[in-house]
């Protein structure tokens, strides 16, 4: 696709903008969904971690059965599918992971109820690598936020060191019931985190925030919700953005976009559309 002039860009520019609504309709947020059934049967396991149920840690793993599977198992993974549509990288292997962890251990409890008793049991070793290896998940996800915003930092930050101190748990009781009091707290600032998103969204219509969560300096995509680390369709577009503005407060003269800036030929161009990039063209 060639263009001949700046007015013919514009022309494009104005027909996409008339059937963004048609095309690529606004996507709900499905991260107050995630966070609440993620923090709802965190809270639920760590009773039995942290020892508040007392001997009675069997009732309890009879009750997280049927919430991890389906509460924090299936809800999760609906969130994460939803989040593709957004074009959100974060959410998507976030709500994803965890929400197969969640239907994982549910699954063990299922087996652990059924098989004889001499495969009832797992074996230590690999309950501690089944923590250890998703609290290094988890500090992955850690040093993602720093792009986003303290609360959701802070989030994951408890959540590494809970499941830290739940592999240690496997063969220490003192380290299991820290663990324990520890998720419980991150199962808290989770709720908090939901609650944000949903009464920003809904009050502050997306546009400001009513329960502020401390955005770093470093979040190009506080616009996306708190929760929202778009992947590559939109850093170009943010890039360019700032180029822009950069340009002009040093005097300089802005460029045209040019057919580098569209998509190029073949690719969905109504995927992660960005009407604010629109009108900055």
């Amino acid at each position: 696709m060639n263009f001949e002039s700046k007015e013919d860009i514009a022309t494009l520019v104005a027909e996409l903008k008339l059937l963004h609504k048609d095309i690529n309709p606004p996507v709900p947020n499905p991260a107050p969904l995630g966070l609440f059934a993620f923090g709802f049967t965190t809270c639920l396991l760590q009773i039995k971690h942290s020892g508040i149920c007392g001997d009675d840690t069997a009732g309890v793993t009879t009750l997280v059965l049927g919430f991890a599977t389906f509460f924090g198992g299936l809800l999760q993974i609906i969130a994460g599918l939803s989040e593709i549509r957004r074009n959100n990288i974060f959410g998507y292997t976030a709500f994803l992971m965890y929400g197969a962890l969640w239907m994982s251990l549910g699954l063990i409890d299922m087996i652990q109820l059924l098989a004889p008793r001499e495969m009832a049991k797992p074996n230590p070793e690999a309950a501690q690598a089944m923590f250890f290896l998703t609290a290094i998940y988890s500090f992955v996800l850690w040093i993602c936020t720093f792009k986003m915003n303290k609360t959701i930092n802070f989030l994951f930050f408890l959540l590494f060191i809970t499941l830290l101190l739940l592999g240690f748990g496997v063969v220490n009781e003192t380290a299991d019931r820290v663990g324990g009091v520890f998720g419980m707290v991150t199962s808290f600032v989770a709720y908090w985190l939901a609650a944000a998103e949903l009464i920003n969204d809904i009050h502050g219509e997306g546009k400001r925030e009513i329960i502020p969560l401390g955005q770093f300096k470093s979040n190009d995509f506080g616009r996306h919700g708190s929760f929202h680390a778009p992947g590559l369709i939109h850093p170009p577009r943010l890039h360019r953005r700032k180029n822009r503005v950069k340009n002009n407060k040093q005097g300089g003269e802005e460029q045209a976009p040019g057919p580098s800036d569209l998509p190029e030929n073949g690719a969905e161009p109504m995927v992660g559309f960005d009407e604010e990039a629109l009108d900055s063209v």
